[in-house]
């Protein structure tokens, strides 16, 4: 019975044939079907699959140089008539991260991986020059980028960058280089043949070196902070010809080393990302109007509904740093960002514990009136009104008024209250009359009212794909006193094509343009910090074409 038992295992053992699931750059982690998406010449490159390799991490360094073979695993890539061999840095039965050599040429072709005797079936590949993907915080391609002056400290919302200093990005992608890859390089070299653009809060930065660091496919761009840029996020990203990277983002202070945001000042910074805390417990108060307009299709006449909506959020942020705080994968402050990922994202939330605020909270109207949040969940509580549907009528008069919300207190969090005036709302001007959204030009938004001093956010979202599995979304910011907003042609170069549903072809992405007022704070026991905010929305149903 134990001879029979060993050879089941050692047919199983050579029946388990390699197979390649998908590719990746190994920072920016766009995917298949997203605009950007693309592998280029010398870069790292993430491949995924089942039986490539051994069950256990197996990982190698420069002794003296790399091996193409590690564990028995070897990648090779065929385009154009011309086969290379993939630089492995780690292997195991589900993913690899190797280096693409820069010899590879530029073309459509495949690869194939050999383990245990096995050569896996062909995976398509497309091999470009330069497609960068920038290095961030989180792992996975969006959000605060791993950024460092120039004694390689961190660049954090504690210290900042300031307009005119040069910092250090990291990343893979940028293009080919002569160097040989199997070894530390003692001379790396700046790529300056290579086409290569850096931008910071919408702004081009400075590049004083784009090229390899002392690791065969991890590059190093060194540039300098533009003039006039400040902001916890204000977004970044590379242009290697007409591959944009992915968006991520960079605190940088107009003066000092702590940050400001249009939430937070620079106090609210350093007390509460400045103090080391592992856990933070946040209060907030959301008034919202919201205007959603859905044009005539299909014989249907245009539509406008409005709703009314009132929400409390009492909750703890575990763990608390900089890269779950602010926009991540949202908007940045100043500049866009654009964020990609498949409905089912792999995107890890910070996790968030519902802190106990009492059984209701209640809504003070402008006309003496008072209104019930109901709870949704333990702490988050909430009402709204629409005249889409028969219920409770509008609330939020025309005219404005002062609100004010009241939370009990329970077992985390004491009593809460807090008052907001609700008055000049915003007003996008093409509101009902844009329906379709160019990839290939600049968007030009324009407003008129809003709170002095608040923040207007332009967000869009489109999903493509065979079922609209591929998601793409940006977020801009600009001040609400500029009355209108120009998202670059970048930005939107990088949103998937809207999914087109026939027969009637109704738009399926959509478009924002949201009115924030600057946060007034409020206390209570055990919140580190309360907010109440005054929004509006507005949005509608485009196609991103």
């Amino acid at each position: 019975m134990i001879l029979i038992a060993v050879l089941l295992l050692a047919v199983f053992a050579v029946s388990a044939q390699p197979r390649i699931t998908g590719i990746q750059n190994n920072y920016s982690y766009l995917i298949p079907g997203s605009p950007n998406y693309a592998i280029a010449q010398g870069s790292i490159f993430i491949l995924y699959g089942s039986g490539i390799g051994p069950a256990a991490l197996l990982q190698q360094g420069f002794s003296p140089a790399l091996n193409r073979n590690l564990g028995g695993v070897s990648v090779k890539i065929t385009v154009a008539g011309t086969t290379t061999e993939a630089i492995p840095y780690y292997v195991s039965a589900g993913q690899i991260a190797a280096i693409l050599p820069s010899a590879t040429p530029v073309g459509t072709g495949v690869m194939t991986v050999a383990y245990n005797g096995q050569t896996s079936a062909t995976f398509p590949l497309t091999v470009v020059q330069s497609a960068l993907g920038l290095l961030t915080l989180g792992g996975n391609g969006l959000g605060n980028a791993a950024v460092y002056d120039l004694n390689y400290n961190y660049i954090t919302p504690t210290n900042a960058a300031n307009p005119g200093q040069v910092v250090y990005f990291w990343g893979t992608g940028q293009g080919p280089d002569p160097n040989d890859e199997t070894r530390p390089i003692a001379a790396p070299q700046n790529l300056g043949n290579l086409p290569f653009e850096f931008y910071i809060g919408n702004k081009p930065a400075k590049v004083i070196y784009h090229g390899r660091s002392t690791y065969p496919g991890l590059d190093q761009i060194a540039v300098e902070i533009p003039e006039g840029i400040s902001g916890c996020y204000a977004s970044a990203y590379a242009k290697t010809g007409t591959f944009m990277s992915n968006f991520v983002s960079i605190p940088v202070a107009a003066e000092g080393r702590t940050c400001a945001d249009w939430y937070s000042s620079a106090a609210d910074v350093d007390r509460l990302l400045g103090s080391g805390k592992t856990e933070v417990n946040l209060g907030w108060f959301y008034l919202v109007k919201f205007l959603s307009y859905t044009p005539a299709v299909g014989g249907q006449p245009a539509r406008m509904v409005t709703q009314d909506s009132a929400t409390a959020q009492f909750l703890r942020n575990t763990p608390f740093d900089s890269s779950n705080w602010g926009s991540v994968g949202g908007f940045a402050n100043p500049g866009c960002v654009v964020s990609t990922f498949r409905t089912q994202s792999p995107f890890s939330a910070p996790i968030l514990k519902r802190l106990d605020a009492g059984p209701a909270v209640t809504l003070t109207l402008p006309d003496g009136s008072t209104r019930t949040l109901a709870k949704q969940q333990t702490s988050n509580f909430s009402f709204s009104a629409t005249d889409a549907t028969p219920g409770p009528p509008l609330f939020i008069p025309a005219a404005g008024g002062t609100f004010k919300f009241q939370a009990p207190g329970g077992a985390d969090v004491g009593p809460a209250e807090a008052t907001i005036n609700a008055s000049n709302p915003m007003v996008w001007n093409e509101h009902t009359t844009i329906t379709n959204v160019s990839r290939s030009q600049p968007l030009t938004v324009t407003w008129r009212g809003g709170t002095p001093g608040g923040f207007i956010v332009i967000q869009g979202a489109s999903y493509s794909g065979a079922s609209g599995e591929i998601f793409t979304a940006f977020g801009c910011t600009e001040k609400v006193e500029a009355g209108r907003y120009t998202v670059p042609r970048d930005v939107l170069a990088s949103m998937v094509p809207s999914l087109v549903v026939p027969p009637l072809n109704f738009p399926t992405g959509s478009l924002l343009v949201q009115h924030f007022t600057l946060p007034a704070r409020f206390t209570a026991t055990g919140l580190d910090q309360g907010s109440i905010v005054w929004e509006t929305y507005s949005g509608t149903s485009v196609n991103f074409q």
